[in-house]
């Protein structure tokens, strides 16, 4: 029992030690940090380039589709 009375709880309840929090956020930070551009840029310029989502059916072109001479 004096194994579990041990063991500080943070206000919020978890067993995050100040030590553990001082290496696991500034990681967790970078690591979003550095996947938020690329889900940005991955999902916003491949839809524009592509002309629509992969996967829609493309739409029809009305416009080109007669040669009028």
């Amino acid at each position: 029992m004096a194994a579990l009375t041990s063991i500080h709880l943070t206000p919020k309840g978890s067993f995050m030690t100040p030590s553990l929090r001082a290496i696991v956020l500034p990681f967790f930070s970078v690591v979003i940090a550095a996947l938020v551009p690329v889900a940005l840029a991955a999902f916003l310029t491949i839809p524009f380039n592509l002309g629509g989502h992969p996967g829609e059916a493309p739409a029809a072109d009305v416009s080109a589709g007669q040669h009028m001479t």
